[in-house]
């Protein structure tokens, strides 16, 4: 059954209920839940390696690509990888981001991104050794993006805030590549 946002709202104590003699997680999360109640986990091998299944506590169902149901055709954009270290650093540039050096990116809607996750990106930054390490986030509503930049000065300091937040229009045609 669908529980909605999984262990953020605490749907999934329907699941602890074994209301189906199966139960499969599927895009609720790609790691294991650890919980006995859930049975199969729908993934693929680049979310969920297939050799770290003996870490699950559900049963791999692995499909062969992307167990992410949505392709590019939909959204109207593709994806071209860049044929060379000099113009994936050339891509980079264009949109605002250091041309090497760690991504921590979330292109998440915004109703997912609540606190404590984003407190944990900015702690994720602000351990990380690397100076060009920068978080890339979509370019939200004018409600929203106050009250994170708020709270990144707040972890961070405004300074460092300022220089590591990279906010990214939604999108154009290239945003995938």
């Amino acid at each position: 059954g669908y529980t909605g946002e999984g262990v953020r709202s605490q749907r999934n104590v329907i699941l602890a209920l074994s209301p189906a003699p199966v139960q499969v997680n599927f895009l609720a999360w790609v790691a294991s839940s650890g919980a006995p109640f859930i049975h199969h986990l729908i993934s693929d091998a680049v979310a969920s390696p297939p050799e770290f299944e003996s870490d699950y506590s559900e049963k791999l169902m692995l499909f062969p690509y992307s167990y992410f149901p949505t392709d590019l055709r939909q959204s109207g954009g593709s994806v071209r990888v860049p044929s060379s270290e000099h113009e994936l650093r050339q891509l980079r540039v264009k949109r605002g981001l250091p041309a090497t050096g760690r991504l921590v990116s979330g292109f998440n809607q915004l109703w997912k991104i609540d606190e404590e996750l984003f407190r944990t990106w900015l702690r994720v930054l602000k351990g990380t050794s690397a100076a060009n390490a920068v978080l890339w986030l979509p370019l939200f509503p004018d409600v929203a993006k106050p009250n994170l930049e708020a709270m990144a000065s707040e972890v961070l300091g405004r300074a460092e805030a300022a220089r590591r937040i990279v906010w990214t229009p939604l999108f154009g045609d290239d945003h995938l590549q």
